[in-house]
């Protein structure tokens, strides 16, 4: 009869369990799931670090961009303010062109006014010596020098309305109108004078010493 061991009760068996599986089984699929879960693991840190790569090269690649933007538009507001410089020197010198020939235009119409007023003094003179009394076309030549000379201080006016203008050519374009309305003024005077001079003896345009 053989003798029982008390230890031996405990030692493990390789008896199935009530689920049908073998110890050893069961710590192999133990090790299996950890082995699967440390993958899983594995697998979602490196995916968290794919992600947050990802964004850190999205973040990066915006301040590029917005670097670029900020770039271009330093650059574009740069041209903007050369082009606007250049413009202002452009302006100014053709004020100043302007100004120059609006200066020697002047002059040249104060003149005119000057010549036709003593060629007028000298006609009423002469008219009065030989008692020559048809004064009516002295009388338009006196009134369009008047408007003549009237226009001219407008002219004046005008051209100080040019220098501060934003829009030099359509401010221009009033000045130039009063420019022409003065020589016509003057193209009347000069021909009333003339038939009024043909019709006096003894008196011709210029000869007469004043």
């Amino acid at each position: 009869m053989p003798i029982a061991v008390p230890w031996t009760r405990h030692l493990p068996v390789l008896a199935r369990d009530r689920c049908g599986l073998t110890l050893v089984e069961v710590i192999i699929a133990m090790l299996v799931l950890a082995i699967s879960f440390s993958a899983l693991l594995a697998t979602f840190s490196m995916a968290r670090k794919s992600t947050l790569f990802a964004d850190q090269t999205m973040e990066m690649m915006h301040e590029v961009r917005q670097k670029i933007e900020n770039k271009k538009e330093e650059m574009k507001q740069k041209v903007e303010k050369e082009k606007e410089e250049r413009k202002e020197k452009l302006t100014q010198k053709r004020k100043e062109i302007i100004k120059n020939h609006f200066q020697r235009m002047l002059k040249r119409f104060e003149a005119v006014v000057s010549r036709l007023e003593k060629l007028i003094a000298r006609i009423e003179t002469r008219m009065n010596k030989i008692g020559y009394n048809d004064r009516a076309d002295l009388n338009k030549a006196k009134e369009s020098l008047a408007s003549a000379k009237s226009k001219i201080e407008v002219l004046k006016s005008d051209f100080e309305k040019v220098l501060v203008s934003e829009n030099l050519k359509e401010s221009f374009k009033q000045v130039v109108q009063t420019a022409r309305e003065i020589k016509k003024e003057f193209v009347e005077v000069h021909k009333l004078l003339v038939h009024i001079i043909g019709n006096l003896k003894g008196l011709r345009v210029g000869n007469e010493k004043e």
